[in-house]
């Protein structure tokens, strides 16, 4: 077909005169023949038609003749049949339709080695047969029995599933995965789906060892092995892992992603947990955990996940939201944190305890990157009762590899507990030594089987239980840049590599040592004169120069005030994001996390001028 068209298109070149109508209409014949082939072969795709009740011969040939979804191991048995004969008859994409109701599970729906795309799609009216209309009542899978999962998946080349909501599944066993999905060396896109109360236990007993089998994890969804995977506009909420046996290992309380490329969009995780109240339990990431691969975070909320740390001194619990473990990649943005926490009733809290985030190297193999911009750490409303001693040493942790921090705020840490040195050898495996020095609070880099590299640049870091960022062994570097550290009962930075051009708050005995280009004494220049908590917009003598409300967003609107910030325009010389900040803007960018952004404050505006024309 490609021959015809390119014969008739040089004819056309070289044609001329009364040939021109003749050449045109050659081509218009070869362009309609190829149209003609390409809709044919968008006929070979296969479309299947479930409902709750099925209908007429329910062979899902259409919404008329739908599946009975609720026919007796349906999921398990008869949508996995019609798929594979469908591939088996040479379609060349197989999608099913669910229309909207409740589909109770006995069996999960297997799927393995299929080459051509799959699609699974929920929430359609499911009536008139042609008609793809969304209904205002989700497609909702639940389970029937006490252990079962709805979607299992393994070596999918393509394979979708969108527009369904997950309820109650559970699994069980020694490295249980997965309570609704589990994906295993697939290519995958779940998008539009909600994940409500899905769960798992894992009765592995042997923490020490680091393979995939013996860890248990995903409350919601569990993707492993290899895979390029992406989940966008999702809701995880309530789901969770439950304690089981001793020297247990789990991760991910709502997601697990092993050895995989996983992007998250758009989602929400919301009061996620995972509970070590019995045994020996060494729990990461109440929302999210990863190990290895490249993952990447934007445009999401972590609100209210949690951790209950184990009772045993030789357990332990980190990442109230997130555990990111040896990554190869990790990129974040724009995404919020609210809520999350860990707690532990256990004699010692071990230094990689993280309220919000752990980012550890633990392996060791390669040097892990790590990159988070604009986003917004906030435990102002971490609870806080008897019931639970809240042990977090810090709202993030490095452990290991590389962190590069720009444009974030971290407030209110509420961490406790005493600090210890470590390394992480592998999974399980602490040294821990008897230091007491205590280090509540916020960001903290600590040395594991790779140096520890920690750059905060353009951050504001504020209101801390006691210190501010610290790097908390001789293999830990740190530096700040342009940064805002201000606000915490004790010190702000404690071992810092370099600090230049930054505020840092005074020791609390009112003494200031931080030597470093730029760097702005309070016992100088006076306070930091902003809007304080939770946002923190510096203020300025020009009326309507500062944002009132609002992280990253918002407009200045906020009162003319007796003097500007003493860290407007006081960013390092050459700094990035000058071109972004509004009008007006000064030769340099401002310091803490809205220098070089649209969002940072406004000088004092230019006195006023008159243009004469002569």
């Amino acid at each position: 077909m490609s021959t015809v068209i390119t014969h008739a298109y040089f004819k056309i070149l070289r044609g001329g005169g009364g040939m021109f109508m003749k050449h045109i209409k050659v081509f218009r014949a070869a362009l309609i023949a190829l149209v003609t082939v390409l809709l044919t072969s968008q006929l070979q795709a296969t479309d299947i038609f479930v409902s709750p009740t099925g209908s007429g011969d329910f062979s899902g040939s259409s919404w008329s003749n739908a599946i009975n979804g609720n026919e007796e191991n349906l999921l398990g048995i008869k949508v996995r049949t019609v798929i594979t004969d469908a591939v088996a008859a040479d379609a060349e994409e197989v999608n099913v339709y669910f229309a909207s109701g409740e589909y109770v599970t006995t069996n999960q729906i297997t799927l393995s080695s299929i080459t051509i795309p799959v699609k699974l799609s929920g929430g359609y009216v499911g009536v008139t047969d042609g008609s793809f209309d969304r209904s205002e009542t989700a497609t909702t899978f639940k389970r029937s029995t006490y252990n079962i999962r709805f979607i299992s998946a393994t070596s999918l080349s393509s394979f979708v599933v969108e527009g369904i909501t997950f309820s109650g599944g559970y699994v069980e066993s020694g490295a249980a995965k997965g309570g609704a999905i589990l994906l295993t060396s697939s290519n995958a896109k779940i998008q539009n789906c909600n994940f409500n109360g899905n769960g798992f236990c894992s009765t592995r007993k042997d923490p020490r060892k680091s393979g995939l089998d013996n860890l248990g994890g995903g409350g919601a969804v569990a993707i492993t092995t290899s895979g390029n995977v992406e989940i966008k506009d999702c809701v995880f909420e309530g789901n969770y892992q439950k304690a089981g046996g001793t020297y247990n290992q789990s991760a991910g309380g709502a997601l697990l992603a092993y050895n995989v490329t996983l992007k998250i969009t758009d989602c929400k995780f919301l009061n996620n947990y995972m509970n070590g109240a019995t045994g020996r339990n060494t729990l990461f990431g109440a929302a999210v955990a990863t190990y290895y691969g490249t993952i990447e975070i934007k445009n999401s909320t972590f609100t209210g996940n949690y951790i209950l740390g184990a009772t045993a001194s030789s357990a332990g619990a980190t990442g109230g939201a997130l555990a990111i473990r040896a990554p190869q990649k990790y990129y974040m943005s724009n995404s919020m944190f609210e809520e999350n926490y860990v707690a532990s009733t256990t004699s010692k809290t071990y230094p990689f305890a993280a309220g919000i985030i752990l980012i550890d190297d633990w392996n060791g193999s390669t040097v892990s990157t790590s990159v988070v911009e604009r986003c917004v750490f906030d435990s102002r409303n971490v609870p806080n009762t008897s019931a639970q001693d809240r042990t977090s040493q810090s709202d993030v942790v490095l452990a290991g590899g590389q962190l590069f921090m720009t444009n974030c705020v971290v407030l209110k840490a509420r961490g406790n507990g005493t600090y210890g040195n470590y390394s992480i050898r592998n999974l399980g495996t602490l040294a821990y030594s008897g230091n007491t020095t205590k280090y509540y609070g916020y960001v903290y880099s600590v040395v594991s089987c790779t140096k520890s590299n920690m750059e905060l640049v353009n951050c504001t870091v504020a209101d801390g239980k006691a210190y501010g960022v610290a790097a908390m062994d001789a293999g830990a570097e740190l530096y700040l840049k342009n940064c805002i550290v201000s606000g915490h009962s004790l010190t702000g930075v404690v071992n810092a590599t370099s600090i230049e051009h930054s505020y840092i708050q005074t020791h609390n005995d009112g003494s200031w040592d931080y030597a470093g280009a730029g760097n702005l004494n309070p016992n100088v220049v006076g306070d930091v004169n902003w809007t304080g908590a939770p946002y923190y917009h510096l203020l300025t003598k020009n009326a309507n120069g500062a944002i009132t409300n609002g992280w990253f967003s918002g407009t200045f609107e906020s009162p003319r005030c007796a003097a500007d910030s003493p860290c407007i325009d006081a960013g390092a010389p050459g700094s990035v994001g000058l071109d972004l900040e509004p009008y007006y803007s000064g030769r340099r960018v401002n310091i803490g996390a809205y220098g070089g952004t649209p969002w940072a404050s406004k000088t004092s505006p230019l006195p006023g001028f008159k243009l004469i024309i002569r």
